[in-house]
């Protein structure tokens, strides 16, 4: 099973993501703020860039932003996107560097 065992800010809203497998990976996650904000229109503040940056791991290795999705009801819940997801749509640092040279 992946797990993100690493992450740190990249640029704009990129992330550099290490594994348990020890790839190293860019994950763009604008494109998963735009189709998530359908659904849940608190996650405005993640373009925040300084909370974006506020990314952590979880016990399982997703990552995470704590308290950041607001139901109608007034429950909060952490935003979270599984490491499976994450290595599936992340590229490969090496890769990405090369599409930008």
């Amino acid at each position: 099973m992946k797990k993100v065992i690493q992450v740190s800010y990249f640029e704009d809203y990129k992330l550099k993501l290490v594994f348990n497998n020890l790839d190293q990976k860019v994950l763009d996650f604008l494109p998963i703020i735009q189709k998530d904000l359908i659904q849940f229109e608190s996650l405005k503040k993640l373009l925040d860039i300084d909370l974006f940056k506020k990314v952590q791991i979880g016990e399982m290795g997703e990552l995470f932003w704590e308290g950041l999705i607001e139901y109608p009801n007034g429950s909060i819940w952490n935003y979270d996107i599984s490491p499976e997801l994450c290595f599936e749509i992340s590229i490969p640092i090496g890769e990405y560097k090369n599409e930008f040279v």
